[in-house]
């Protein structure tokens, strides 16, 4: 199902931390009148994802014990046991609002506040999914662009 109109609901803008790519960044910056570093500093957080894996000292790991245990509890009930160790990907992702929105979506005016200049990842949602599918509007049920 590739029949697909964004309605600006924000709904992926609620449920995903957006990564922003660093050459994305550097249009972002310059589209609010900031430099680079200023707009990281107000736009920005780190975000780490974790990933299953042995042991390797030439990436960046985290070791299992460092992780809390209510998170390994939950991490071995999807995997059946806990690794030891995990690679750590950093990432830029926008800061949240309270109600869990990106920094960008206002939803007073129903939309993205930086569209000419947003991430790849929002500009290719929903088809970015890991996962091949014929039905798009099954596997993101929450989206209404999708629905029509």
């Amino acid at each position: 199902m590739l029949n697909f109109e964004c309605r600006r609901c924000g709904e992926c803008c609620r449920r995903y931390h957006i990564i922003s790519l660093p050459h994305e960044v550097e249009r972002q910056a310059k589209e609010m009148g900031l430099s680079k570093d200023k707009f990281i500093e107000k736009h920005m957080q780190l975000f780490l994802q974790l990933f299953a894996a042995e042991y390797n000292k030439e990436k960046i790991m985290v070791s299992s014990s460092l992780i809390p245990k209510r998170i390994l509890e939950k991490l071995e009930g999807h995997l059946g046991k806990i690794p030891d160790f995990f690679i750590a990907l950093p990432m830029l992702v926008f800061k949240r609002r309270e109600n869990g929105s990106c920094t960008f979506y206002d939803e007073n005016n129903s939309g993205c506040t930086i569209y000419g200049v947003r991430p790849t990842e929002c500009r290719m949602f929903p088809f970015i999914s890991d996962k091949r599918s014929e039905n798009y509007a099954q596997q993101y049920p929450f989206c209404g662009g999708l629905k029509h």
